[in-house]
């Protein structure tokens, strides 16, 4: 069942993408106008996430994994944060509802590992899983860059894991890259990088639980690496963290004249190798990290370099 898995999954959200792009969903539709922090010059359609999210959801009934209560109740949180999030799209949702609504999500599904994992590594999980949900979305800002983490991560799962959950995911957004390639015709918007940071965030803490901690570390570590020292220096510099910013690595490498097709195929080939590394660190995880954060730190020294 897995080809019919694939093409339903690309397919719907093709289909979806391809309506948003061209106008032919107009209530669906909101508009990312252009601000001072913008990476683009003229207004984008959101949204782009609907089509991931319907894509991944129609595809379910053809994976033996449907019958995972986990799946299910992954699913069903990551659509109802989807639809809190094109909410915020379109009306600015305050912060603290966003984060409470995060924050049941979390404790949910996270209550769904208590037979795998003693209790007291759950608010560790939570902290973790929050902190990937949001920095998903602060990384999605540069067409294509939040498109071709999302299949890097979601390929290394699945082939370290043989599950079609993260292959679905993959082809879903692989048919959203055909229109977020750069110069991008739709947007991801909130919902699509909130529920799927918040999807693939929950298979890597349960790849971590059922197979090995430093995969899970590896294949997600550009985003991680990014998001987390950029916080850092922001806490150093004393600013107020809540309010947004146009500072990640990414961004000043698009300030300083690189177009986004070099930052996003720049980013591919760097998660290429981080999946090869995640292969490798089963059988020397030290080296395998060591090469991997180095790999990521030439990455961010050349975004910090003028075009």
């Amino acid at each position: 069942m897995l080809p019919l898995s694939l093409l339903t999954a690309f397919g719907v959200s093709w289909c979806i993408n391809h309506a948003l792009a061209h106008n032919l969903i107009k209530p669906l539709i909101i508009l990312a106008q252009v601000n001072r922090r913008s990476a683009h010059k003229i207004p984008v359609p959101l949204g782009g996430g609907i089509g991931i999210l319907l894509g991944v959801g129609l595809s379910l009934p053809f994976m033996q994994e449907v019958h995972s209560n986990i799946v299910i109740s992954l699913y069903i949180t990551c659509f109802a944060l989807g639809a809190l999030s094109w909410w915020n799209d379109k009306v600015d949702v305050r912060a603290s509802v966003r984060l409470g609504a995060q924050t049941l999500a979390a404790c949910y599904c996270l209550l769904l590992l208590l037979p795998l994992v003693p209790w007291w590594l759950l608010p560790f999980f939570l902290i973790a899983l929050l902190w990937f949900t949001n920095l998903y979305n602060f990384m999605d800002g540069s067409d294509g860059i939040m498109a071709v983490e999302t299949i890097a991560i979601s390929i290394g799962l699945a082939l370290l894991s043989h599950s079609l959950l993260p292959l679905s995911l993959a082809a879903a957004t692989f048919a959203f890259l055909c229109f977020n390639w750069p110069p991008a015709k739709v947007f991801s918007g909130d919902v699509g990088s909130i529920p799927i940071g918040f999807l693939l965030g929950f298979l890597l803490l349960l790849f971590a639980i059922n197979f090995s901690m430093i995969p899970a570390f590896i294949l997600p570590l550009y985003f991680t690496m990014d998001a987390t020292i950029t916080l850092c220096k922001r806490i150093w510099r004393r600013e107020k963290i809540w309010q947004a910013h146009s500072q990640h690595y990414y961004q000043q490498a698009i300030q300083k004249g690189f177009s986004h097709k070099r930052v996003m195929l720049t980013v591919a080939g760097l998660n290429v190798f981080l999946i090869i590394c995640a292969f490798e660190s089963f059988s020397h995880p030290g080296l395998a990290i060591f090469v991997a954060m180095l790999a990521v730190m030439i990455c961010l020294w050349h975004f910090r370099k003028p075009a």
